[in-house]
């Protein structure tokens, strides 16, 4: 059954959006209406109404949902000022690296509600596994928002924009730039004829492993065990690539600085 006196439009329908809209639905919550731009993505479900302009949004929600980029946030919710009429709306964003302050300025209740995960089109996700990132302007939209989330996930962490900064940080550390060392290690393989499938159980033992142990207490390789000769050896196959040579000296170096 959907929340009663709750009615929720996402904006925004990209590869968070065209997660969380179904996920919501399918959960009970009353989503009324999806703005977004792209004529090529339609609404999941196609029961809920889809709107692409601005002022064709419903102004009398109880909450909005920004599923946009993060240099869209501020414009949209400054256009969307002009359009909510309710004056007990709450408006959230999605973002973890955009502070609250840009949704305060315009709206008195609003919300950062950031889904600590990667998002893909196409992807099957487990919402009750990712963990929600919360801050709040207030006692009330804090209440009301936990009544959407538990919906969504168990796992919803109360935080600091400062703290949400850090998480958004190291995010970006064990995601973004772990997935850019096997992006090199795949042209590396691919140059030699060699599949990148021979990486795959290394990289899932990795992540399985620290599932239950402190990274601190995982780390393995040449570096850890001053193994110049070993390391001298990648650096030689490195010769023609500078950017990556350094990058190897760099990490090897955080690994151990007695090397």
């Amino acid at each position: 059954m959907p929340v009663r006196g709750l009615n929720i439009v996402l904006l925004g329908y990209g590869n968070l959006g065209s997660h969380l809209g179904p996920t919501m639905v399918k959960n009970g919550l009353s989503l009324k209406q999806i703005y977004s731009r792209s004529k090529t993505i339609p609404p999941v479900p196609e029961t809920i109404p889809r709107v692409s302009k601005i002022e064709n949004i419903l102004p009398d929600a109880d909450l909005y949902l920004l599923a946009v980029s993060d240099q869209s946030i501020a414009p949209l919710a400054e256009q969307l000022r002009q359009v909510v009429k309710n004056p007990k709306a709450i408006v959230a964003h999605l973002s973890g690296a955009t502070a609250l302050g840009v949704l305060k300025v315009h709206f008195p209740q609003c919300a950062v509600c950031w889904p600590l995960q990667s998002f893909s089109k196409g992807e099957s996700l487990d919402f009750t596994k990712i963990p929600f990132c919360v801050e709040y302007s207030d006692a009330y939209t804090r209440q009301k928002m936990e009544g959407v989330l538990s919906r969504l996930s168990p796992l919803v962490y109360q935080l600091s924009g400062e703290q949400r900064s850090q998480v958004h940080l190291a995010a970006v550390l064990v995601n973004n730039f772990t997935n850019s060392l096997y992006h090199i290690a795949q042209k590396r393989l691919i140059a030699q004829e060699i599949p990148f499938d021979l990486l795959r159980p290394l990289i899932l033992q990795t992540a399985l492993k620290v599932q239950n142990e402190l990274p601190e207490n995982m780390q393995t390789g040449p570096a850890i065990r001053n193994d110049h000769f070993t390391m001298d050896k990648h650096l030689e196959l490195l010769r023609d690539e500078p950017n990556i040579a350094a990058l190897y000296k760099l990490l090897s170096k955080i690994i151990n600085p007695g090397i």
